[in-house]
């Protein structure tokens, strides 16, 4: 059986946890970083690990700042700062070579990193990457610029803000699943609620520059869709299938891009579709030689 670690990694911003699966016996094989949505935590990546982490494959899931595990952050941070902090538990690990899997939230810091770092990833495999729409981020900037506060998780005497939490996804989720996420999902609220009285904030996504960094990428990207999910972000008023063809569009001719998309399966297809998600990231893997 593959070994498991786990640890808590001293960043410029907080204390950052990480659960790492498997070992690094093979310098040629590239160890896989796994950055989670919001509100998950590495709970997102609980499946991956155990299908893809060995004695030859290291498979690393990090709690982004503010989430899971890890410190809130002790100042306001960019998506840009949180990525840094993950590449404080790269080096922990002493990992030199990686390919970045990242989700939703996950994939921005995941991009930033592909760009910045590019002599060490070998690959950038996104699931059900978003590129906000001009006038969501234009409503951001305002909002960011009033300086208020979002609203606060308020702790009701009945309990049912936790219930709350369980109606959002019981109607696609098994009940297992629906639990691990409701506890991510009061644990991130608990924590921004702490935050907001110190003024502390995380960049929201819509402000993350993806044009800039994402044609600076070098490396093949793959982007995984789960076809709920599409349908869902197009229901709500987000547009996915056709952000979808312009987010394709923001990566350079030096890095190939591949898009895959996976039948019913929904925005915790990580989770619930970790199967066909592995074999997917293992035919590339092969293809790309690490």
């Amino acid at each position: 059986m593959a070994p498991t670690q786990r640890g808590l990694v001293k960043t410029p911003h907080g204390l950052i946890h990480f659960v790492a699966k498997g070992a690094l016996a093979r310098p040629d094989r590239a160890a896989l970083v796994c950055l989670h949505m919001s509100p998950r935590s590495v709970d997102e990546f609980l499946e991956l690990q155990e299908l893809m982490g060995t004695e030859e494959r290291l498979v690393v899931a990090i709690d982004e700042l503010g989430y899971g595990a890890s410190d809130n952050p002790d100042k306001s941070v960019t998506l840009e700062q949180l990525a840094d902090t993950i590449m404080c538990v790269v080096e922990h690990l002493g990992i030199q070579r990686f390919c970045l899997v990242g989700s939703l939230m996950g994939c921005y810091m995941s991009i930033n990193l592909a760009a910045r770092f590019p002599e060490r990833c070998a690959g950038l495999f996104l699931h059900n990457p978003y590129l906000w729409p001009d006038e969501a981020v234009k409503k951001a900037r305002g909002e960011a610029s009033s300086e208020k506060p979002g609203a606060e998780w308020e702790s009701k005497p009945d309990g049912s803000h936790f219930t709350d939490l369980w109606k959002l996804r019981s109607a696609f989720l098994p009940p297992d699943l629906n639990t691990r996420c409701v506890v991510d999902d009061a644990v991130y609220r608990l924590k921004r609620n702490l935050r907001q009285p110190l003024q502390i904030h995380i960049q929201e996504p819509q402000l993350f520059d993806f044009t800039r960094f994402a044609a600076q990428v070098k490396c093949p990207v793959l982007c995984t869709f789960g076809e709920q999910c599409v349908a869902f972000f197009d229901a709500i008023g987000f547009r996915m299938s056709e952000q979808k063809a312009k987010l394709a569009a923001r990566f350079s001719a030096a890095s190939s891009y591949t898009e895959r998309h996976i039948p019913a399966a929904s925005i915790n297809m990580l989770n619930t579709n970790a199967t066909d998600i592995t074999r997917i990231l293992t035919g590339t893997l092969i293809t790309l030689g690490v």
